[in-house]
């Protein structure tokens, strides 16, 4: 993919895309394995930081599986590993990170710091990286309020 991507070979967006979708599937299917999303994840942040790709079309649906993961509060699935908060960690940074993909993730951690108390502490620094991120926004200070104020 870096050859690819480096090189402007056109094929590189029918891969990006075609490694996306193997990413969500994987999500939608095999919930319960999660080394083949560790190791995705993992290769699309060096993609990433090697790379000027954008993240808005992978972001898009990675945080709507995720979203559904999490909020599921499925005692199994139910949880945010690893290699998704260091995935998380890295595109909150991403300067192509947009205020509509902020917001949803804003608010699936935020329902993770309220219900789930063990990883309450490892979404703080995401929660107010994203904050800080699109503090201007009204939408943020809505979240917020909400989340603060049940």
């Amino acid at each position: 993919m870096e050859e690819l991507t480096r090189d402007k070979n056109p094929d590189s967006t029918d891969l990006y895309k075609i490694l996306t979708h193997c990413l969500i599937e994987h999500y939608k299917k095999r919930p319960r394995e999660p080394q083949t999303a560790e190791f995705l994840l993992e290769n699309f942040i060096t993609l990433f930081q090697e790379q000027n790709v954008p993240v808005s079309s992978l972001l898009e649906s990675f945080i709507d599986v995720l979203g559904n993961k999490i909020m599921k509060n499925d005692k199994v699935n139910g949880y945010i590993t690893t290699a998704e908060f260091q995935f998380i960690d890295y595109v909150v940074k991403h300067e192509t990170f947009s205020i509509e993909i902020g917001l949803k993730l804003l608010e699936i951690l935020s329902f993770v710091f309220l219900n789930k108390p063990f990883l309450s502490k490892a979404v703080t620094e995401p929660i107010l990286k994203l904050i800080s991120k699109f503090k201007e926004e009204s939408s943020v200070s809505e979240i917020v309020l909400k989340t603060i104020v049940p």
